[in-house]
């Protein structure tokens, strides 16, 4: 795609670059009133349209999302564990693109012995 014509500025007659602007996702700041491209310029869709949302951040990373007026997609994402976050800490947080997955430590193993060993769902 154009740069130059994204930008509104391509004065080229014959430009190698594509000016047709397909237009497979929702505009995210458009969602919320603030794309600044506007309809023409910008590379996203600025329609309403349910098939065409993007992926919620929450339900990509974490798996779920508690927002009940949640309008981003929720279908199923595959997404390979974070190694970072399930160490115990993710510097990239919600703009990591791997899930990050909470664990609930075994109680029983907090207080000095877990009878399942390894094969505890809780882990150890």
């Amino acid at each position: 795609i154009c740069q130059d014509f994204l930008r509104g500025i391509c004065t080229r007659t014959k430009c190698k670059y594509q000016h047709k602007i397909r237009k497979f996702i929702v505009c995210k700041y458009w969602l919320r009133g603030l794309c600044m491209k506007g309809e023409e310029q910008c590379e996203y869709l600025h329609e309403y349209d349910l098939s065409k949302m993007p992926k919620c951040a929450h339900y990509r990373l974490y798996g779920v999302c508690n927002s009940i007026n949640c309008i981003y997609s929720h279908d199923k994402v595959e997404s390979e564990r974070c190694n970072w976050y399930d160490r115990g800490f993710c510097r990239k947080g919600l703009t990591c693109n791997k899930k990050h997955v909470k664990q609930v430590a075994c109680q029983l193993y907090l207080t000095g012995f877990c009878p399942r060993g390894p094969s505890c769902p809780n882990g150890q």
